[in-house]
């Protein structure tokens, strides 16, 4: 069965590539091509990320790989790395309601949390809501966390 399933994901879409939607009888395994063809199709709501929100959390993966290359600890990575957190969290606080949307940063803090610890970094300093609404939420999120890899 699951077999048939794969060899039918490879039928209609040679790369393998999902998500794969039809819509008109047209299958369509790109997802910037997918989110495209349902904001025609269902302009309400809209699909699109807000340009004033599309950057929001972009600078913490390079402000980290910065804070981990860097040998001099005067040099100004830390705080660059404590300042986005707390600008992320600030957003997540205000903007960001539901498990769902932390569930999908669940594992990142925890690696993130985990070397800040090591490093003697105060992480709780920098992202209070997200990591208070991270420990309330822990068991749950384990279990999404666990549906979204089935």
């Amino acid at each position: 069965m699951l077999l048939s399933c794969f060899i039918r994901l490879f039928e209609i879409n040679p790369e393998g590539k999902v998500p794969i939607v039809k819509l008109e009888e047209k299958w369509i395994g790109d997802s910037d091509v997918i989110t495209q063809a349902l904001e025609e199709k269902y302009p309400e709501p809209p699909l699109a990320t807000p340009p004033e929100k599309a950057s929001v959390g972009s600078k913490i993966f390079s402000t980290f790989i910065g804070f981990l290359k860097s040998k001099d600890p005067s040099d100004g990575t830390e705080e660059a790395l404590l300042n986005e957190l707390t600008s992320f969290d600030s957003y997540l606080k205000d903007n960001v309601s539901g498990l769902v949307a932390i569930v999908m940063l669940h594992e990142w803090f925890m690696i993130v949390q985990l070397f800040c610890m090591s490093c003697s970094i105060s992480i709780i300093s920098a992202a209070p809501f997200y990591l208070s609404y991270l420990h309330r939420c822990s068991d749950s999120c384990a279990l999404l966390h666990g549906l979204f890899h089935v």
